[in-house]
């Protein structure tokens, strides 16, 4: 497979996957886990799964979908629902 259509489905199956669980749990990830996934990461590089000008670290990635859920959140076109209580 050549090296762009590899980086391509690499960063479709692994990134995006943990780019979708990070709004919700990327504020509970201890120093020892973003090591991990950071060598993950440059393993990834290494061994030529991802171009070597990306590079991607967890801490990127968790500023990433912080700053997308509050761009969308910001934005008018978002719809978050309402809890009404029952006593009112």
């Amino acid at each position: 497979m050549p090296q762009q259509q590899l980086s391509v489905v690499t960063y479709s199956i692994i990134v995006l996957h943990i780019l979708y669980a990070l709004p919700a749990l990327g504020g509970f990830l201890g120093v020892e886990l973003k090591n991990r996934s950071n060598s993950f990461f440059k393993r990834l590089k290494r061994f030529g799964y991802i171009n070597c000008t990306i590079t991607i670290t967890i801490t990127e990635l968790i500023d990433r979908s912080d700053y997308e859920l509050f761009r969308q959140v910001c934005s008018t076109s978002y719809y978050a629902p309402v809890a009404i209580g029952k006593g009112q």
